[in-house]
Order: structure tokens, then sequence, then C-alpha cells
């Protein structure tokens, strides 16, 4: 099993990342990414990354950037994204262009709906354009087409069958669900609806508990970029009389709890 790993700021594998990666992954760094875990090489890349804005963003260093790429999360993408969107206004197109690359190259369903969100909905054009292109690209590598990727990337969000999930705080729980616009709720054991999951107490576990709130925390973090845009996307199908294959709803969209309760 990977391991958490401390990197120094002199060490190889910060040379390797230097290294030219638009061909392929350097050799070396595949080696990190084995024994390493991908959260502590998340968090390294993130830490880097903060070093070089900090620096005022050198371009000739600009592999502490990139490096996002090569070693970042669903959570880099989460954290990366409100910047690209911001950077267009802050005269820095070519930066917010270098970060859809950043969330493409990170590849996951969450790292992709950030990518398409931004291909939905964004102020400066240019840049949204840029996104609509990276993920028809993406799409076509895939042997899709672009509605039929994105219907891939609705988010399991862990809800039973009857779209809920349980959080455990030992002596209490709680249940979450979801309201038509795609916001989460939350309600107790007697059926009562709540303002928000209330705080661990004394009487809880305290393992539980604070499982359960780093859940639902989570739960929210994936919600809130999807949501919009999946309503939006279920919309549009429905006027457009769009049909899918039994063998395609499975594993798509259609198949999310969240959508069919």
């Amino acid at each position: 099993m990977p391991n958490h790993c401390q990197i120094a700021p002199s060490s190889t594998s910060v040379k390797m990342l230097r290294f030219p990666q638009e061909e392929a992954l350097y050799p070396g760094l595949l080696q990190v990414k084995d024994v390493c875990s991908a959260d502590s090489l998340a968090g390294f890349a993130w830490d880097l990354f903060t070093a070089w804005q900090t620096a005022g963003a050198p371009s000739k260093e600009s592999w502490a950037f990139t490096a996002l790429g090569v070693l970042g999360n669903d959570d880099t993408a989460r954290k990366l994204t409100p910047l690209i969107r911001a950077w267009p206004g802050e005269s820095q197109h070519k930066r917010a262009t270098v970060g859809l690359d950043i969330l493409a190259a990170i590849g996951s369903d969450i790292a992709l709906m950030q990518l398409n969100g931004i291909a939905q909905k964004l102020k400066f054009k240019a840049l949204q354009e840029r996104a609509k292109e990276k993920i028809a690209d993406i799409a076509e590598s895939r042997e899709l087409t672009v509605a039929e990727l994105e219907d891939r990337l609705a988010p399991d969000l862990g809800l039973d069958d009857n779209g809920s999930l349980l959080l455990d705080f030992g002596p209490r729980q709680f249940t979450v669900s979801f309201d038509e616009t795609l916001k989460p709720f939350v309600r107790d054991v007697s059926g009562s609806r709540l303002k928000d999951l209330p705080k661990p107490n004394k009487s809880d576990d305290e393992t539980r508990a604070n499982d359960a709130v780093n859940r639902y925390k989570l739960l929210k973090k994936m919600r809130v970029p999807s949501a919009a845009q999946q309503v939006a996307r279920l919309e549009s199908a429905m006027c457009l009389l769009r049909r899918w294959s039994l063998e395609t709803s499975s594993s798509s969209w259609l198949s999310i709890r969240w959508f069919v309760t």
C-alpha cells in the first residue's frame, strides 16, 4: 500500500517534475506514485503551486504549476477550478488555459466535471470555448459523443436505493436526502427536517461522528458544481426526447439515485 511521503524541495522527485511531461510521464515519477499515497502527492503538488504563485508565478518555473496535472487529485481539481474561472479577469488567460489542461490531465470524473462546468457556463467566452474543445477531444478519445461523456460524469454519491445517505454518530443517526434542485437536506430519526447536520457532542461516538461529518462535507462539495448543470441537462434531454438503451442507462447518470428519487 502506498505510504504518506514527505518530499523535500531539493529531492530527486522535484527535479523529475522539471522534465518535459508532454509525451509521457517520466518513468521515475511513476515509481514515486507507486510508493507514495495519492493524497500526500497531491498535497505536495499544491504546496509547490502555492509557492510558485507567491513567488510571482515565474514562467521559467511553470513546472510547479503543471505538476498539479501529474500529481493532483479530485481535491486539487476542486481548489483549482475557482482560480481558473477568475484568472481571465486578472489578465491571466494563458494561465487559465493551462489550468484547463491540468484538469484534463488529472482526468478523474470530478476533474472532468469541473472542466465541463467551465465549458457550459463562464463569462469569459474564449476560455469557455477552449473548455468545450477539451471536452470534445476527451469524448472523441473515448469514442463517445460529448453528450455520452457528460452522461457518465454524474457523481456516485454512495446513496441507498431510496436516494438517501445514513450518517451514523453512534447513539444518533441522521439521513441526508435531496430536494428538487438537488440540494441536500438533513432529517433526524423522527423524520423532522433540520437546518443542517448537528455538531457532534460528548455522547456521540467520536470516530463515527467525525467520519459522518467529513462524509457530509464531501457530499456537499461533490454536489455543488454538478447539480445545476445536471438538472439543466435532464431538462434538455426531456425537451429533445433523448433515448438511452438499457445498457447505456445502467452506466450513466440515469442510474444515479439522486436523479431518480
